[in-house]
């Protein structure tokens, strides 16, 4: 549990401070580059909550409205934490949705959607622990694809620089 509880303020403080400006050399950068790549392990292998059974990504996709919420149900912490958390995982580590463009607009959708409706937790343990925990590990498995796209696609640098920061908050 120690481990766990280590690994998630750690992957937190990755995600919250890590910028080339904060670190002068190239091998301070390699060093956190490696930890945050360890990290990641627990970042796609965190069990779903919310759904029961899980659906696939393109079940997901499909009950996905274009403001981010989902068609089928209201957006309680479980369903909004379950289902991004599993598309993110899949987006970072399935075969079949790595890097998908398709779903990476769509998961920056529906989190945004998450955060600007709150949809609350289901208790101190949930508020605490658990959305923390997804947000975490759906902030390491974006990580690459939003830095990637901050640099790339200097138009919608501004909203992901939100995003980032909703995801830390």
């Amino acid at each position: 549990m120690i481990t766990k509880l280590f690994n998630f303020f750690l992957a937190l403080y990755l995600l919250t401070s890590i910028s080339a400006k904060a670190f002068s050399t190239t091998q301070e950068l390699a060093e956190i580059a490696v930890v945050r790549d360890n990290s990641m392990g627990w970042a796609v292998s965190l069990e779903k909550v919310g759904d029961s059974p899980l659906k696939t990504v393109s079940e997901y996709l499909a009950l996905l409205n274009p403001n981010g919420s989902f068609s089928d149900t209201s957006s309680t912490i479980e369903i909004m934490t379950g289902r991004l958390l599993f598309m993110s995982q899949a987006f970072k580590n399935d075969a079949t949705w790595q890097g998908d463009v398709y779903l990476k607009t769509n998961l920056y959708t529906a989190l945004q959607y998450w955060f600007d409706h709150d949809p609350g937790n289901s208790g101190w343990t949930e508020g605490a622990f658990g959305e923390p925990r997804a947000m975490v590990s759906i902030g390491l498995c974006l990580y690459d694809a939003i830095q990637y796209d901050k640099t790339n696609s200097p138009g919608i640098a501004v909203q992901l620089d939100i995003l980032l920061n909703e995801i830390i908050n």
